[in-house]
């Protein structure tokens, strides 16, 4: 089970566009860790989240420990990890392991309303972006910053790139 599931949230974490949380009330344990797999959170303002595993002799085993640590630094990951103390929206949102907190039973309307302006991007952007961002965190510095240089031409390049440039332009030729 630990290699199905780790798999399977590295698998999520590896798509090639964006994928989102949305939730509503609590995500312990291997909630939290399906939770942080994902790169974008919307959490209900009821939600409790918490890495609880070591209140069960326990630790992370599908990759949240290494996400958590990522997304928090060292020390509130050993923090959160050795207190197993569960978090409130307010402090999710404050801590960055959420994006947005809302009203209660309404993560998933918002998730989608939050998804909607991105879904209009063009795909490659969206592959790029998350190419990019997942670069800087697990490349050193200098092979991040080429693999970010090395995405940017074909977009620039693309016809997506030429038609968003001349959208843009008559639009400034209408306003002045």
């Amino acid at each position: 089970m630990i290699t199905l599931m780790g798999d399977t949230l590295l698998a999520i974490e590896h798509l090639p566009i964006p994928s989102i949380a949305a939730i509503n009330g609590y995500a312990l344990g291997g909630g939290s860790e399906l939770a942080l797999a994902c790169d974008l959170r919307i959490a209900d303002d009821q939600t409790r989240m918490g890495f609880v595993q070591a209140k069960m002799s326990l630790i992370p085993g599908w990759g949240g420990g290494q996400r958590l640590l990522r997304l928090v630094g060292y020390t509130q990951a050993m923090d959160l990890l050795l207190t197993a103390r569960v978090l409130q929206a307010p402090e999710l949102l404050a801590m960055g392991l959420v994006n947005r907190v809302v009203a209660t039973g309404s993560a998933l309307e918002h998730a989608l309303d939050y998804l909607q302006p991105i879904t209009q991007l063009a795909r490659p952007v969206l592959h790029s972006i998350k190419t990019l961002l997942q670069a800087g965190l697990n490349q050193p510095y200098a092979t991040a910053l080429q693999t970010e240089r090395d995405l940017f031409p074909p977009l620039w390049a693309a016809e997506t790139h030429v038609q968003a440039v001349d959208a843009f332009l008559k639009r400034d030729r209408k306003t002045s």
